[in-house]
């Protein structure tokens, strides 16, 4: 009687039935019953029935039960999966963006080297110009909701994070060390996708090119001639919340019913007061007096902000094709052209052999596949979130953390970044950074 009761409960409109609703429908049964179902399993339904919905919220996709499709904007959405044409498209746009976007960053920050303008000046223009492509129709992007806008306050973070880390890294340290360093994620998101976003396990062939890859870092680490460790550090802290932002942001652009151009147009107009903060709070507006303004600074902002629109934009149209590793996967590939444009514009790169390491990297990453989705019959989500963390155990923990474990995980990311975060801009006097100097300045070119 007992599990035919608690089977009811977790059907497919359970998300449906309130609290009170549980305890009215516990109170039915136990009357009618009476022996049959006592107190302490009437308590015990509406319990496990709290923690479960906790636990679905966190990891949906691990839900036991299927979910009833409605149509709320919070479902998920049912999508054709992509033709091989604009499969390659997205990944060619993608590439083109992503390969020079980081090159025109460190060529724009060696003219401005103030961070958080430059990212105020790409995501401000990038969040207007889709708002009014929106207002003129050529466009399709959703307008501001603070529902939806309060799902997207932990990809602002993160997504303020990453960028702002990413500016910090190439800063301080060649462009190839960064790509070095950001081409070991799919070692991590290759393990996540597994337990988060419901694929299999790496075959053979793809976990081989996963370990060439974390030699070749091994490698270019050992040689690195332009160590910094505060360089290092923003890349720690671009490591990390980069691969919470894959994972999430993987998950958000699945469950929540927005254009792609919705969702470039939430991140960054969004994100720019974040950016303005930072801007006033690391005294930025210094930086920029004592700038030399040049034709060229202006014009390398200007080509900054719309390859940074088309990145926004290009970046959520992929992930929506692929899985997160995959994505990390074609982000780190489409790094031999900024390899290549980066050795030939100016001496700012590494010897050698630690290119040789990069380039093993890369062709190790060229070697991995995408997993396939797990079959739900033969996977052990019924029983368990992690191989060695059953289901009931982690439902005990999101209990006794009041169902906030999530919170509880983000405070503690947050809390790592700003220390990371702190170190580094404590030895920002401390070290000389790399490429600061503006080898294209000519002083031919001065406005005013």
């Amino acid at each position: 009687m007992f599990t035919a009761i608690r089977s009811a409960f977790t059907e497919n409109t359970r998300s449906s039935v309130g609290l009170n609703d549980l305890a009215s429908s516990g109170d039915g049964d136990n009357n009618n019953s009476g022996k049959d179902f006592p107190n302490d399993a009437r308590k015990y339904v509406k319990l496990s029935e709290v923690v479960e919905d906790a636990t679905d919220k966190i990891i949906p996709e691990y839900s036991h039960q299927p979910k009833a499709q409605t149509s709320s904007s919070q479902s998920p959405v049912s999508k054709k999966p992509p033709t091989y044409v604009q499969l390659v498209s997205a990944i060619v746009g993608y590439s083109l963006c992503n390969s020079q976007l980081l090159i025109i960053n460190k060529i724009t920050l060696a003219y401005v080297p103030a961070p958080c303008f430059l990212l105020f000046c790409q995501l401000l223009a990038s969040g207007v110009a889709v708002r009014v492509l929106a207002e003129l129709r050529v466009l399709v992007a959703d307008k501001l909701d603070v529902e939806k806008a309060k799902g997207f306050l932990v990809v602002v973070f993160t997504f303020v994070t990453t960028l702002f880390a990413n500016m910090k890294s190439i800063q301080l340290a060649p462009v190839d060390t960064f790509i070095c360093l950001r081409s070991t994620t799919p070692l991590i998101l290759a393990v996540l996708d597994y337990v988060f976003l419901g694929r299999d396990l790496p075959s053979a062939k793809s976990f081989g090119s996963l370990i060439g890859i974390a030699m070749g870092v091994l490698l270019y680490v050992n040689i690195d001639s332009n160590f910094s460790v505060q360089a290092y550090l923003w890349i720690v802290v671009w490591y990390v919340v980069s691969i919470f932002e894959i994972i999430y942001v993987k998950h958000l652009v699945s469950s929540i019913a927005m254009t792609t151009w919705g969702q470039t147009y939430y991140q960054n107009i969004l994100s720019v007061p974040f950016l303005l903060m930072m801007f006033i709070l690391l005294g930025e507006r210094q930086v920029l007096e004592n700038t030399e303004w040049t034709y060229g600074a202006v014009f390398f902002i200007l080509l900054s902000c719309v390859a940074g629109l088309g990145m926004s934009f290009l970046s959520f149209h992929l992930r929506d094709m692929i899985s997160a590793t995959s994505f990390a996967i074609v982000g780190n590939m489409c790094k031999v052209a900024t390899i290549l444009v980066n050795t030939f514009i100016w001496d700012q790169h590494s010897s050698p052999t630690g290119i040789l390491s990069l380039f093993i990297c890369l062709g190790s990453g060229a070697m991995y596949s995408q997993a396939p989705m797990r079959d739900p019959s033969k996977s052990y989500a019924e029983r368990e979130v992690l191989p060695c963390l059953s289901r009931q155990s982690y439902r005990w923990i999101v209990l006794q953390t009041g169902g906030k474990f999530m919170a509880i995980c983000m405070g503690v990311l947050i809390s790592l970044c700003v220390v990371l975060i702190s170190i580094a801009l404590s030895l920002e006097g401390n070290e000389v950074a790399v490429g600061t100097t503006n080898p294209f300045a000519k002083g031919r070119d001065k406005m005013g």
